[in-house]
């Protein structure tokens, strides 16, 4: 019977994961669906990092898969044998689509390059090699740095043909609906692209409102590192022809649209205020939620923290902690295997693994993170917890 982690020992886990400056704001304070599994998840934990397991930094200290409360709330049924044929089939999903066959698709649109003006190619070649490492990312499993990058290029595509769309408009043109029309819902497709703010500040500047053209720039700025290549050579669009600009919006239609038929983009509904690209900006609402103990929107804060930076292995042991106070298995067993695709000789989420197959009494798969646990370093917390799992093996006859 899945059993619940002390709440206690849990908050003093992950508090000591954190580290916060920044505050943020949720324009919607009523609870948000929680997030789950992704359908192309995978438990593929054989992802080459080139690091060493280590038990440094924060750890999951001391954390006893035989004493972790009592607690089943929400639970469907309390007897093990009867939820863990489904509960463990769940965890078992298939690979997504290979490279090779998102390739194959891929070369249909590749004449787009043909209508791109050449000053304008660095930039769709800048989102073209980021689609290729989302791809790439899916093709193994880790799906939410796959979709990061997918939706880095797709808010990159998406920003320029909905600018090219208001400045149409603006000289009377009538064109197709666009996937995405709202700006807001744009800048959500991935908070760390600047590009939407770039493309309003060009906008409105061609559209003679300086002062707002000069606050979008600003907001832009805030995350100027993240650039793409060649995003300067854009602001050539407000002159080009209405026929140029409708070639080119197609060009755009085109890419974006398969980009979003790789990871499909929900507009979240954040406030948009141009700090969201910070981990931090989110941490810092979870930590909120968490000491209220709402624990569903500390997981979506939670959730939209790691999506900001998912090379991060950090982020994806706060957001598992937290589906555990949610008994959450399938989001708490999403989070650990996708951090392992970024760092599979990760102390921290090696043991998170044993904990959580311990707990859900997979024993063979306790003991297949067991093992990867003993090839590395374990801190001394960590270690401890590894031989607590064991001790409860032996208890289960293992």
């Amino acid at each position: 019977m899945r059993k619940k982690l002390s709440r206690v020992l849990a908050f003093i886990l992950i508090m000591s994961l954190l580290t916060l400056s920044v505050g943020c704001s949720k324009e919607d304070n009523q609870p948000t669906e929680n997030p789950s599994a992704d359908s192309n998840g995978e438990n593929n934990t054989d992802n080459s990092s080139g690091t060493n397991q280590s038990g440094t930094g924060n750890s999951v200290t001391g954390q006893d898969a035989s004493n972790q409360g009592s607690n089943s709330q929400g639970s469907a049924s309390t007897d093990a044998s009867d939820a863990k044929p489904d509960l463990i089939q769940s965890y078992e999903i298939p690979l997504s689509t290979s490279l090779e066959e998102y390739s194959k698709a891929y070369d249909q649109l590749k004449t787009y390059h043909v209508n791109v003006p050449a000053d304008y190619k660095p930039f769709f070649d800048y989102a073209e090699k980021l689609r290729d490492i989302g791809v790439e990312y899916k093709s193994v499993g880790a799906n939410i740095a796959g979709e990061y990058c997918i939706h880095f290029a797709g808010s990159c595509v998406t920003s320029v043909r909905n600018c090219i769309d208001e400045i149409l408009k603006k000289r009377g043109i009538n064109v197709e609906e666009g996937i995405y029309t709202d700006w807001k819902d744009i800048v959500s497709i991935n908070y760390t692209c600047p590009v939407p703010y770039y493309m309003q500040s060009l906008y409105n500047v061609y559209a003679g409102n300086m002062d707002a053209g000069k606050e979008f720039y600003e907001l832009a700025k805030l995350n100027e590192q993240s650039f793409p290549d060649g995003i300067q050579k854009l602001e050539g669009i407000v002159n080009l022809s209405d026929d140029e600009l409708k070639t080119l919006r197609q060009e755009l239609v085109n890419f974006e649209n398969y980009l979003y038929d790789i990871y499909p983009a929900i507009p979240t509904g954040w406030e948009t205020t141009g700090y969201e690209f910070m981990p931090e900006f989110f941490l810092l609402a979870y930590e909120v939620c968490f000491q209220m103990e709402d624990y569903e929107n500390a997981l979506v804060y939670a959730d939209e923290a790691v999506r900001c930076n998912p090379l991060d292995t950090q982020m994806y042991k706060v957001a598992a902690l937290t589906a555990s106070m949610l008994n959450d298995d399938e989001s708490m067993w999403y989070y650990i295997s996708n951090g392992l695709m970024i760092d599979n000789a990760e102390g921290d989420l090696i043991t998170l693994a044993v904990v959580f197959w311990v707990t859900v009494e997979d024993y063979d798969m306790a003991e297949k993170y067991l093992a990867m646990a003993h090839m590395g370093t374990l801190s001394p917390e960590n270690e401890q917890t590894v031989k607590n799992a064991e001790a409860k093996m032996k208890e289960a006859g293992r």
